[in-house]
């Protein structure tokens, strides 16, 4: 039997339509930003697993 580790990153209130909780997320198209609350969506491109350059999409997303 395989378990899958799941890392979630939230952002609390970082959700420019709403100021709702924002999580991180990946598909076949890349990495995206998506709004708990309100379900905003926004594309932070192809996934990558430098941590800064995920700061600085999200630095893009939020301001």
């Amino acid at each position: 039997m395989h378990i899958a580790s799941h890392n979630r990153t939230i952002y609390l209130k970082q959700c420019p339509r709403c100021n709702g909780d924002v999580g991180v997320g990946s598909d076949q198209y890349g990495r995206y930003l998506h709004c708990l609350q309100c379900g905003y969506m926004s594309d932070i491109g192809h996934a990558n697993t430098d941590e800064n350059r995920h700061s600085d999409d999200l630095r893009d997303f939020v301001a």
